[in-house]
């Protein structure tokens, strides 16, 4: 996010800087290469390169980044939260605050040229410390420790891991000794993040019938306990006034948050959720953890969050080098968290509404112009736009940010689950930027990808009086052509050519087991004027859904899966006491807080609600299935006619938490219908309900009528690789079920069975249909390999998991089923294989 613009003189002091650095052309050395060498990113190499000059000059190192007051730099997350809005013209009035992303540079710095003052904000992202820079750095191996073992020794502090990222702050003048550490794959700066940025009580509390929910039911969500991970909680020093004026609880448990002077950019975000939090649910505990140190600490944080009891936990932070098309480490832990310790998860969608490209990769054969003595290899070629054209053009006005995030389908090394057998990207992509014809370096984004991260990423700030245009050209260094590219767009004050609308929401929001809360503006509902809006309107900022997902989380391709994205959608724009000041939209003297970073709080809260109602027994499944299948639909303005039932850009529309909390007995559920994959025939199946005739809508389903549950799959659709929604409608209650022909009639589908034969995984039941509470399973066939295995019910609930490092030739492991008779599912995976059983419990 962003506060302030740095003063024009800071800017031009850091490239001043930047332009001291020793020239390399192509034919002295090649920096990316260079870099990959020394198994640092190229903006750590500058650093290094940037060190030895200024120790040359005798000057302080450690005072490098200096140059750019820090109070003004833009933090390494995205925050979903935003600068006032002109509600009537839906423009920002100020710069929005960003869910900011972690900078990196591309190879080119050494032929970076000054022009006026369009210049790149990537560097001033690094964080710096008593001489030291904080550090992602990648293992080779599965296990981080090792990794942080070596870094330690050579003066790593405050290291921590997950999975294979280490991180920690590392001695600037040791960078040159990385080279030579054998568990090191490759080490990055961790730029900070984005976040989507009682006497007062939310509005939101009102369009969510919250209010009527507490009175009706007698609930303040006591014996919940919500965690909020987001920038900082009483960084500024105001939380004693919000617990005085009744607006906080007392007793908010502070597992880990940053000082003020840690990071300039802190503005307390986290407590303006947290009093979000106690206006909906008055009687829950809350707890908070930063989120802005690192992807390895948000990680740790959202487990150590589930650890010290929170059964809800709601973020509104991301981070732009969580991979788009597979499940990053933030994703796996908000999954592991939901599986193991039942946490409703509550994400911040995104504040991008459907600012990005999509497209496969278009071989134009073309290649835009370099600077003498550069040449691209043998086999390079740019991405045709449209039209025949190379380059898309971006206007970028005075004192406006134009961010890039490109990313592509391949596989991340660093993000994988397991690096042992992953090869990371297998097509090398980088960004150039022109101005005027000619290749600005510093504004371009250019990494060595294969074998690494399919990621390139910049931000450019127009200094200047007059706008700038930007020519943007992708090349193909080396590799296949990508079968997709995406990029997504950050910032204000720039008009994009060759927009595609397409998804936006991306990273940990868009895991299976988080919830994305979409945002609709308070005063745009029917609980304020239903008149003019009988329908709520999503904000105009709300992020969209429909990004696919191409590889599991240790980097193997799939079929590509679209999750339901966003779910919900909530309020935002409301009071609260002291967030974002400047900002009272009804001059009542208390500030609004606009953004998905106020909604996702909102629907955390009544969460808390609901589980009190259910005296804190409700999985986090069912959490999701009372509150949309009693949201108020909504239409996504995106597309033709109105959307019925859930769409991309409004889920299943705004939560009601008193129709929520009204359900009584088992809700009504969709299950998995049986289907013939020879002759189509379907029987679609329902669970729970209240006993009164159920609708169903089946596109693609020919049935005798709405309410038959007998039919036969359109045969032009049997094949079609695309699942199709069935909706459930019963007394104005709505469940649906996303099913997939291809998926269920694929070789590898599910099936009763007592074994799964073939070469590799083979899987055995000890026993199938079984009267018992557990299942015996034996493996066989993948010997000195890793093992997961984990049991599901009908509704995606996990009863028992189990992970092995090193597989022995037979593997014998009992698991837990539950004690409801029904259907279960065994999944089991290695990093290279996934198959699944159907076990019938009597």
């Amino acid at each position: 996010m962003f506060n302030h613009l740095r003063s024009t003189y800071s800017i031009a002091v850091l490239i001043g800087l930047l332009l001291s650095i020793p020239f390399l052309s192509v034919g002295q050395a090649d920096l990316k290469q260079e870099a990959k060498a020394a198994k640092l990113s190229p903006d750590l190499l500058t650093l290094q390169l940037e060190a030895a000059q200024q120790k040359t000059l005798g000057q302080q190192s450690s005072k490098l980044r200096q140059a750019a007051p820090s109070t003004n730099s833009t933090p390494s997350g995205f925050r979903f939260g935003k600068f006032p809005i002109d509600r009537s013209t839906n423009r920002n009035t100020q710069q929005p605050l960003l869910k900011e992303n972690q900078l990196k540079s591309g190879n080119l710095r050494q032929a970076a040229v000054s022009e006026g003052t369009i210049t790149s904000m990537k560097s001033n992202r690094t964080r710096i410390r008593d001489g030291r820079v904080a550090i992602d750095a990648v293992a080779n191996e599965a296990d981080g420790q090792a990794l942080l073992n070596d870094l330690q020794a050579l003066g790593l502090q405050d290291g921590r891991y997950y999975q294979h990222i280490v991180f920690g702050y590392f001695p600037i003048d040791k960078l040159n000794r990385l080279r030579n550490v054998t568990t090191l794959r490759i080490a990055r700066p961790s730029y900070r993040p984005i976040a989507h940025a009682g006497k007062v009580t939310s509005q939101g509390d009102k369009v969510m019938q919250a209010d009527i929910a507490r009175q009706t039911y007698n609930v303040t969500g006591a014996g919940s306990k919500i965690g909020v991970l987001s920038d900082s909680y009483n960084a500024l020093g105001g939380a004693a006034d919000g617990v005085a004026s009744g607006d906080l609880p007392a007793n908010v448990q502070i597992l880990k948050d940053l000082p003020l002077d840690a990071d300039s950019f802190l503005i307390d975000e986290g407590r303006a959720m947290a009093e979000i939090v106690h206006d909906v649910a008055p009687g829950a505990d809350i707890a908070f953890y930063t989120a802005f140190e690192s992807q390895v600490d948000f990680a740790l944080g959202i487990i150590d969050l589930a650890k010290a009891g929170c059964n809800i936990i709601v973020d509104d932070v991301y981070y732009a080098d969580e991979p788009f098309f597979q499940d990053g480490i933030i994703a796996q832990a908000v999954d592991y968290v939901k599986k193991s310790f039942n946490v409703s998860y509550f994400s911040a969608a995104g504040n991008q509404a459907r600012d990005s490209y999509t497209s496969g990769f278009r071989n134009s054969g073309k290649l835009p112009p370099l600077p003498a003595g550069f040449s691209f290899p043998g086999g390079a070629s740019a991405h045709e736009f449209g039209n025949g054209s190379i380059v898309q053009k971006i206007i970028l006005q005075p004192g406006g940010i134009f961010t890039y995030n490109l990313q592509w389908a391949d596989p991340f090394y660093s993000q994988s689950a397991l690096s042992g057998g992953v090869s990371g990207a297998k097509t090398d992509l980088g960004v150039y930027v022109y101005i005027g014809g000619v290749l600005r370096p510093d504004l371009s984004s250019d990494e060595a990808n294969i074998g690494l991260d399919p990621f390139e990423f910049n931000s450019i700030y127009n200094g200047s009086q007059t706008p700038a245009e930007l020519e943007v050209v992708v090349v193909k260094y080396a590799g296949p052509d990508p079968s997709l590219l995406k990029f997504m767009y950050y910032g204000f004050g720039s008009t994009i050519q060759y927009l595609t609308q397409s998804s936006t929401v991306v990273g940990h929001a868009n895991a299976a087991g988080a919830i994305a809360v979409g945002a609709t503006w308070y005063r745009e509902t029917p609980a304020y004027d239903p008149v003019q809006y009988p329908l709520p309107l999503i904000d105009y900022f709300s992020s969209a859904g429909g990004t696919p997902i191409l590889f599991t989380p240790y980097g193997q391709p799939i079929p590509p899966q679209t999750r339901l994205k966003p779910e919900i959608v909530a309020p935002n724009g409301a009071n609260t006491t002291f967030f974002f000041p400047g900002v009272d939209y009804e001059n009542d003297g208390f500030p609004n807080f606009d953004g998905t970073s106020a909604a996702a709080p909102h629907a955390a809260g009544v969460a808390a609600l609901l589980q009190e109602k259910a005296r804190n027994s409700m999985s986090p499944d069912n959490v999701l299935l009372r509150l949309r299948t009693t949201a108020i639909d909504m239409d996504d303005p995106y597309t033709p006619g109105f959307d019925t039932g859930f769409d991309f850009g409004t889920g299943f529309g705004l939560i009601q938490a008193d129709k929520a909390l009204m359900i009584d007995g088992q809700p009504l559920v969709v299950l998995e219908p049986l289907y013939d994959c020879q002759t189509g025939a379907i029987t679609l199946r329902t669970s729970g309900g209240d006993g009164t005739p159920i609708t169903f809508t089946a596109p693609g389903i020919i049935r005798s009528s709405p309410a038959s549950t007998s039919g036969v799959i359109e045969a032009g659709l049997r094949n079609d690789p695309k699942p199709i929604l069935i909706t459930a409608e019963q007394n104005g209650i709505k469940a649906v079920y996303e099913f997939s022909f291809a998926a269920y009639c694929n070789s590898e589908r599910a099936r009763i069975g007592a074994t799964e034969p073939g070469t590799g995984l083979q899987i055995t039941t000890l026993g199938n249909p079984i009267n018992t509470d557990w299942v015996d399973v034996e493996v066989r066939g993948v010997q000195g390999q890793s093992l997961k295995l984990q049991v599901n019910n009908t509704l995606g609930e996990s009863s028992s998991q189990r992970a092995v490092e090193i597989v022995a030739p037979v593997e014998r492991h009992r698991l837990m089923l539950g004690h409801s008779a029904g259907m279960y599912f065994i999944h089991v995976s290695t990093p290279t294989q996934t198959k699944i059983l159907k076990v019938v419990r009597q």
